[in-house]
């Protein structure tokens, strides 16, 4: 569906939209905390301001997302409604308890800067929402 929407033989141009996703540089926009679903909001302002574009087709938006930012994409896919399509090639879907406790100890000293997590069991709570769970049954886009 996403090489679809992308390669469409009627389509004479391309928008592109990137954003920079806070991860392993270690940034903190503005000091603006990360929360389970922080992204999800930051991807419905920003396609607010896209469809406004004469040159955008509202039907047409897809989300391309790669490594930890593939757990932001596919649940910004799953909460908003104008995503019809979801290419995640190099992802990160796994449980983020284990990947902040087993993978890399530094992935929870980034985690804990980004959250402002005062406490180990405070980032816990926080990465223990940090899911898909009950999101992907309703969304639009689907697996193909």
């Amino acid at each position: 569906m996403a090489a679809s929407l992308l390669q469409s033989g009627t389509a004479t141009r391309h928008a592109c939209v990137f954003v920079r996703w806070a991860g392993a540089g270690g940034e903190q926009p503005r000091g603006i905390r990360l929360t389970a679903d922080s992204y999800e909001h930051a991807a419905s302002a920003a396609i607010d301001c896209l469809i406004k574009r004469p040159e955008i087709d509202p039907e047409r938006i897809g989300v391309y997302v790669l490594s930890f930012g593939s757990h932001w994409g596919m649940r910004i896919a799953a909460t908003e409604h104008r995503i019809r399509a979801v290419a995640a090639p190099w992802a990160s879907y796994c449980d983020k308890c284990y990947l902040l406790n087993e993978e890399s100890r530094r992935y929870k000293q980034l985690f804990a800067y980004l959250t402002r997590s005062t406490s180990e069991e405070e980032l816990d709570h926080l990465a223990s929402g940090m899911t898909k769970e009950g999101l992907m049954e309703t969304s639009p886009v689907r697996c193909c």
